[in-house]
């Protein structure tokens, strides 16, 4: 194989990488389907030094029996009052993310006490298992801050379609160049 060959074949792997990465960090259900995860923006300092204000996490769906103590969770809902004599459920707008504390169960249902690192105090509700978005697998630092910022999706999705063109256009130009160089069969 040639050196131009080659580095065009590298050119075209590299454009689908970069694709499917923006791809899948722009759009949830894409990330949920093929790999099971979903992601989310820390927005407040109360899990510093951990996580920081901006850091995008990766969160895994994960069954509450497999959740332990000192594990990262994000959660959209907590019950006022104990297991035994439940108060409210209270959804939250915007899921928090904090560290679980003590694992209760009662009657089979597994709830989690649940706390910020950098709070003084445990959160005021308890974590029923239908309230955990996911679990934390990983995250990247500061990253998240592009997509607090409403500019950043227009942005990346200009860029998404001049990538999608570029490949097309390299695809397109590899044919006429097969087409141009195939010898006349008369």
């Amino acid at each position: 194989m040639s050196k131009s060959k080659l580095l065009k074949k590298i050119g075209k792997s590299s454009l689908i990488i970069i694709l499917l990465f923006l791809v899948a960090f722009n759009f949830d259900p894409f990330l949920q389907v093929v790999a099971g995860v979903t992601r989310a923006v820390v927005t407040k300092q109360s899990m510093e030094p951990t996580l920081k204000e901006g850091d995008l996490v990766i969160l895994k769906s994960t069954p509450s029996i497999e959740i332990k103590e000192n594990d990262i969770i994000v959660f959209d809902r907590y019950i006022t009052g104990t297991p035994s004599n439940p108060g409210y459920e209270i959804n939250l707008q915007t899921p928090w993310i904090h560290r679980v504390y003590d694992i209760i169960e009662y009657n089979g249902t597994l709830f989690f006490k649940t706390k910020g690192d950098n709070n003084i105090s445990i959160d005021p509700g308890l974590v029923p298992s239908n309230g955990i978005v996911g679990k934390l697998i990983f995250y990247i630092p500061m990253i998240g801050i592009l997509y607090l910022n409403p500019i950043f999706r227009t942005i990346n999705l200009l860029i998404i379609v001049c990538l999608v063109a570029a490949y097309i256009f390299l695809e397109l130009k590899g044919e006429k160049k097969e087409i141009n160089q195939t010898p006349n069969s008369t």
